[in-house]
C-alpha cells in the first residue's frame, strides 16, 4: 500500500481510535518518501493521534521534524500550525510563559492575514489560554466573539460550543453551561468523532456534578468512561474514571469508586503524573477509611504526602508561571489593542493636518487684515491708542482661536489617553470642526442636533476617534457614488439611562449580504485596501471595551445608520 493510502487509511479512523491511527502510519517508510508537502501531511497526522493520546513529548519530536520541512513547503500556513500546536504543548505541561509566547507568535500571524478562519481559529485559541489560566471570565468573551465570526463565515462551531461548556460551568453558569452541552450532545449523537463526544459528555458530567445531580453526573461520566475505553484513549482520560469515583464515593458506591481508582492510579503511575497519583491516592484513603480499612487507608494517605513533599516546590513554580502567564497574556494582548489604535489615528493623520490647514486659513486671512489696517491707520495719521488696543485685541482673539485648534488636534494624537468626565456635545463640536471642511468642498451638508446636555465617564479623545472613523466612512461612501445632493446628520438624546448618539448618511446603505460583517477585523466595502477593514473594528472594539456600550448600524432612507449607545455615569 502506498504512503498516501496509508495515511488516507489513518485520517478515515483517527477519531475513532488515536491508537489504531498510529499503528497504521508506522507502517509508512518516511525514507521512501521523498516529496516534502507529503511528508508535512504525514508529521501532522502523527501529531493529531499523538495529542489525544496525551504523549506530549513524542508531539514535541514530531514537530521538530515538521518544522524543518518548513522552508520546502509552498503553503506558509504550516508556520501557523507549528506554533498553534507547540503553543497547546507548553499550555499542557504547564509552561504557560513559553505557551504564550508561541501564541503571541501565532496571534501576530493571524492579523497580518486577511484568513478569517485563521483569525477565528486564534481567538479560540486564547480563549483557551485564559481557560487554562482559570480566567473564565475573559476566556467566555473571547469565545463570544469566536461564535460571531463562526456565525459570519458559518465555520463548523462543534470545538468552540465544547469550550464554551466548560468556561460556562467553571463560571458559575451551569444551568448554560448544560443548555448548551445537551443541544450539542443531541448533534453529536449519530456522529463517529468519539473525541468530540468524550469532551461532551465529561462536560455534561462536570455541570451536573457541581449541582449536585449525581445521578445524571454519573450517567455522564460512565458514558464517558465507554467512549474512551472504545477509543483506547484511558492513558489520556484517566481523570474521567477518578471523577467517576468521587460521585460514586458520594453515593455510597464505594467498591464500585475503589476499582475504579486503582485503574486510575496504575495509569497515572506509567504515565508518571505525580500531582494526579496524589489526589487518587487521597480519594483511595477516603474511600478505605469509610469501608473501615484503616491501615490501607493510612498508607494510601502517607504515600499521597510523600508525593506532596515532592512536589510542593514544582506547584509554586507552576503558580508563579501562571501568574506570571496572565499577566503577559494580557500585556501582550492590551498592547496589541494600543498598537491598532495608534495605527488607526497615523492613518487619518493627512485628513488632520489638511483639517488644521483649512482652520486656520480664515483666522490667518484675519490677522493679515487686522495688521494691514494698523498700518493703513499708521500711514494715514488715524492711529490713536483706542484703534490700537481694539486692534490688538483683535489679533490676539484670532491667535487664541488658532491656539484653541491646535491644542485639540494635538490632544487628539496623544498616546495617553485621559479618562475623566466630558460633555459629549464638546466631542460631536470637534468632530464637525476636524471633518466639516471635506463635506463643504464636496457640497455634502453636515449637520447636528443635540437634544440633550449629556456628561460620559472615560476618554473623550475615544469617543471622538470612533465619531471620526464613521464620518471619514461616510465621506469615502459619497466619493465613490459621486452623489450630488449628499447629506450627513449627527443626533444625540438622553434615552432610558444611555446617552444615543446617531449618525445616519444618504450614501445608499450597506448591502443587507454584509452589513453583518461590517465590524469584522479586515472586512471592508471599499475598493482600495489601504487601511481598510480596521476602523469599524477598532470603533467597536473602544465602544464596547472602553466605554461597556453598544454601537450598531442599519439602513434606513436610502443609507446607513451608526448608533452608539452609552450607559450614563450612574448607570454604569
Amino acid at each position: 500500500m502506498s504512503e498516501k493510502a496509508l495515511l488516507a487509511e489513518a485520517r478515515e479512523i483517527h477519531n475513532q481510535s488515536p491508537v489504531k491511527a498510529l499503528e497504521i502510519l508506522n507502517r509508512i517508510d518516511l525514507g521512501n518518501c521523498p516529496d516534502a508537502e507529503l511528508q508535512a501531511d504525514i508529521y501532522r497526522e502523527y501529531i493529531y493521534n499523538l495529542m489525544h493520546l496525551g504523549k506530549l513529548e513524542q508531539v514535541l519530536e514530531k514537530l521538530e521534524k515538521l518544522r524543518l520541512l518548513l522552508p520546502e513547503l509552498e503553503n506558509r500556513s504550516g508556520y501557523v500550525y507549528y506554533h498553534k500546536i507547540k503553543g497547546i504543548v507548553f499550555i499542557e505541561k504547564g509552561d504557560y510563559a513559553a505557551g504564550i509566547e508561541e501564541f503571541c507568535t501565532v496571534l501576530d500571524l493571524a492579523h497580518q492575514s486577511n484568513n478569517p478562519k485563521l483569525i477565528y481559529n486564534e481567538t479560540v485559541n486564547i480563549g483557551v489560554v485564559f481557560y487554562n489560566l482559570k480566567k473564565y471570565e475573559q476566556s467566555l468573551q473571547y469565545f463570544s466573539q469566536a461564535k460571531q465570526i463562526a456565525i459570519d463565515n458559518d465555520f463548523d462551531q462543534t470545538d468552540l460550543i465544547l469550550n464554551m461548556v466548560a468556561s460556562n460551568a467553571e463560571a458559575g453558569k451551569v444551568e448554560e453551561a448544560i443548555t448548551i452541552g445537551l443541544d450539542l450532545e443531541e448533534k453529536l449523537h449519530e456522529s463517529k468523532n468519539f473525541i468530540q463526544q468524550i469532551s461532551c459528555c465529561i462536560n455534561l458530567g462536570n455541570a451536573y456534578s457541581l449541582l449536585e445531580d449525581y445521578e445524571r453526573a454519573i450517567y455522564y461520566f460512565e458514558k464517558t468512561n465507554q467512549l474512551v475505553e472504545n477509543a483506547q484513549q484511558e492513558g489520556r482520560y484517566y481523570d474521567v474514571k477518578y471523577q467517576l469515583a468521587c460521585i460514586l464515593t458520594k453515593t455510597g458506591k464505594i467498591e464500585e469508586a475503589i476499582d475504579l481508582l486503582k485503574t486510575a492510579l496504575f495509569i497515572t503511575r506509567e504515565g508518571e503524573r505525580l500531582a494526579d497519583q496524589e489526589k487518587v491516592l487521597r480519594q483511595l484513603a477516603e474511600c478505605y477509611y469509610i469501608l473501615g480499612d484503616y491501615q490501607i487507608a493510612y498508607d494510601s494517605l502517607h504515600e499521597a504526602f510523600k508525593i506532596h513533599e515532592t512536589i510542593i516546590d514544582e506547584n509554586t513554580k507552576d503558580k508563579i508561571a501562571r501568574y506570571q502567564a496572565i499577566l503577559e497574556v494580557e500585556h501582550k494582548l492590551h498592547e496589541k489593542d494600543q498598537l491598532m489604535m495608534i495605527y488607526a489615528r497615523q492613518a487619518e493623520m493627512g485628513q488632520m493636518i489638511a483639517a488644521i490647514a483649512h482652520q486656520w486659513r480664515q483666522p490667518l486671512n484675519g490677522l493679515s487684515v487686522i495688521l494691514d489696517s494698523i498700518y493703513d491707520a499708521w500711514e494715514f495719521g488715524e492711529l490713536n491708542d483706542e484703534s490700537l488696543h481694539n486692534k490688538i485685541a483683535s489679533g490676539k482673539e484670532v491667535i487664541f482661536s488658532m491656539n484653541n485648534t491646535i491644542r485639540d488636534f494635538r490632544s487628539f494624537f496623544q498616546e495617553k489617553q485621559q479618562y475623566d468626565i466630558f460633555n459629549v456635545r464638546e466631542v460631536i463640536e470637534k468632530a464637525v470642526r476636524f471633518t466639516d471642511y471635506r463635506f463643504m468642498n464636496e457640497n455634502i451638508k453636515l449637520e447636528f442636533v443635540i437634544k440633550d446636555n449629556c456628561l460620559l465617564s472615560g476618554s473623550s479623545n475615544q469617543l471622538l476617534q470612533v465619531m471620526l472613523i464613521i464620518l471619514n466612512n461616510a465621506f469615502d461612501a459619497y466619493q465613490e457614488l459621486e452623489l450630488k445632493a449628499g447629506k450627513v446628520t449627527i443626533h444625540h438624546e438622553i434615552n432610558s439611562n444611555f446617552s444615543c448618539l446617531k449618525i445616519c448618511d444618504n450614501a445608499g446603505g450597506i448591502p443587507d449580504g454584509i452589513i453583518e460583517n461590517i465590524f469584522n477585523l479586515n472586512f471592508s466595502t471599499k475598493s482600495n485596501n489601504e487601511n481598510c477593514g480596521i476602523g469599524l473594528y477598532l470603533a467597536k472594539m473602544i465602544i464596547d471595551h472602553k466605554f461597556m456600550g453598544n454601537i450598531s448600524v442599519y439602513n434606513e432612507n436610502d443609507g446607513a445608520v451608526f448608533l452608539i449607545k452609552l450607559p450614563l455615569p450612574e448607570a454604569l
